[in-house]
């Protein structure tokens, strides 16, 4: 699952994300990278890795999880993704 979004201030949106790790837990989402674009510092990338989208989508979906990203300073609404990785590169180590 990859999400992407403008953020007011990194180091802010970064406190609150790290502090909301329950959360990720309850969506069954595994953080797996976070980057910013290169051109645009406040663009933040996340990719999680779940083996239940189904859970990760409705915890995406909260009014839990939109009142952090507002306490955060999500300035943009979150663009997600669902990428799926194909049985023979899953194996992979």
């Amino acid at each position: 699952l990859g999400v992407s979004h403008e953020v007011s201030d990194y180091d802010h949106w970064k406190k609150v994300f790290d502090e909301d790790e329950h959360i990720r837990v309850k969506a069954n989402l595994e953080l797996r990278a976070i980057s910013t674009n290169a051109d645009k510092p406040n663009m933040v990338n996340i990719l999680f890795a779940t083996d239940d989208i189904d859970k990760a989508k409705e915890v995406i979906n909260s009014e839990e999880l939109r009142k952090r990203m507002t306490e955060a300073g999500v300035r943009s609404e979150p663009v997600f993704a669902v990428f799926r990785v194909p049985p023979q590169l899953a194996q992979q180590p």
